[in-house]
C-alpha cells in the first residue's frame, strides 16, 4: 500500500477532512500539499501557511523531516493542521 487515509483537523477553520496521503514523502512536503488542497476546497478561504502537523489525541509534534512511514502516522490517524 502506497497511501494511508488520515483525519486532519484544521483548528483555523474548525473543520476536518479525510484524506490519503503517499508514505513515500517526508512530512514538510504534506503539510504543503494539505495547504494547497485545502485553500482549493475552501474556495481560497485558508490562505494560511501552517507549519506542523500534530497528533490530535496527545498534541505532539510529528517530525518534520521524516517520510510518512517512519512518521507513526497510520491508516485512520487523527492529526491536527496548525
Amino acid at each position: 500500500m502506497d497511501k494511508i487515509l488520515i483525519e486532519v483537523y484544521v483548528p483555523i477553520m474548525e473543520d476536518k477532512y479525510d484524506v490519503f496521503i503517499p508514505i513515500n514523502k517526508n512530512l514538510q512536503s504534506i503539510i504543503q500539499l494539505l495547504n494547497k488542497a485545502i485553500n482549493e476546497m475552501t474556495n481560497g478561504l485558508y490562505n494560511v501557511k501552517s507549519t506542523m502537523l500534530c497528533d490530535k489525541i496527545t498534541g505532539a509534534a510529528y517530525d518534520m523531516n521524516k517520510i510518512v512511514k517512519d512518521s507513526g502516522l497510520k491508516n485512520g490517524s487523527k492529526v491536527l493542521l496548525v
